[in-house]
């Protein structure tokens, strides 16, 4: 839906994540972040809601017009880790590298089991992030979509 759009996204590409799809899957999700949201007894906690409540047909329509602020990065995947407190015996993040050479790291955000298999060094990757307002101010960068190569690049072909 917007990572198909940009030039950079190919046939050498797969969309392995969606924010959409993910909702229609876990409901649950919606129904206690927009809890959270009205909730006025916390003050702090939870998105503002200002732009429409999460995954609304206004929020979404926010997100299109711009009205919400959204970025693409994208580089190539150098190092996957394991992240947070799951212990799990698998990586579930990863590092990669833009074409500025500048670091950023990502939990990997896939709906089929099977693409966890496309997350390697070497495999380039396009995110696309919509940035939440929080109730506190802050922002908080969400995935709204996820690709990534089905084959390593060229790492020749990856300079400056």
């Amino acid at each position: 839906m917007y990572i198909e759009k940009i030039p950079e996204f190919n046939d050498a590409f797969k969309l392995v994540y969606t924010l959409c799809e993910d909702l229609k899957k876990n409901p649950k999700r919606v129904e206690q972040a927009n809890k959270l949201t009205l909730d006025t007894s916390k003050p702090h906690m939870g998105l503002k809601g200002n732009k429409g409540l999460f995954n609304s047909d206004e929020w979404w329509a926010n997100i299109e017009k711009g009205n919400i602020l959204s970025e693409y990065k994208q580089g190539i995947i150098t190092e996957l880790y394991e992240a947070g407190m799951d212990n799990e015996g698998r990586p579930n993040s990863f590092r990669y590298k833009d074409k500025s050479g500048h670091i950023f790291t990502s939990s990997m955000y896939f709906l089929d089991k099977k693409d966890f298999d496309l997350f390697k060094p070497g495999h380039w990757v396009i995110i696309y992030y919509a940035q939440l307002e929080l109730k506190n101010g802050r922002l908080s960068n969400k995935v709204i979509e996820m690709a990534v190569s089905t084959k390593p690049i060229n790492m020749a072909c990856y300079s400056e």
